[in-house]
């Protein structure tokens, strides 16, 4: 959680994911601590993407600094691990119905 923000935990979720229209597309981060056991329940509850970066984080674990493509690299092995396919930067795009500036 976050001043101004809901908790990081699971009943926060468990409120938010029925409020959510059918087929939204939805990502979950967590800011300090609550960083990678967000991650971990979004991947559980099905979230579409993950949030990470030193604006949210800056420890890759206790006392360890992170830099932003440790984050990256961490969220990429984990949601391999939930049996996910990993997004490129142009399925990011696509699935978020950005479009090319020109």
């Amino acid at each position: 959680g976050v001043s101004g923000g809901m908790p990081g935990n699971a009943d926060s979720l468990a409120y938010l994911l029925p409020k959510m229209l059918p087929g939204s597309t939805w990502s979950i981060t967590g800011i300090g601590k609550d960083h990678l056991p967000c991650m971990l329940l979004g991947l559980a509850e099905g979230c579409d993407g993950l949030r990470v970066g030193l604006e949210d984080n800056i420890f890759l674990e206790k006392g360890v600094l992170a830099t932003n493509a440790q984050l990256v690299e961490r969220a990429c092995k984990l949601g391999e691990l939930a049996g996910r396919t990993i997004a490129t930067a142009a399925d990011a795009r696509e699935i978020l119905g950005l479009t090319k500036h020109i």
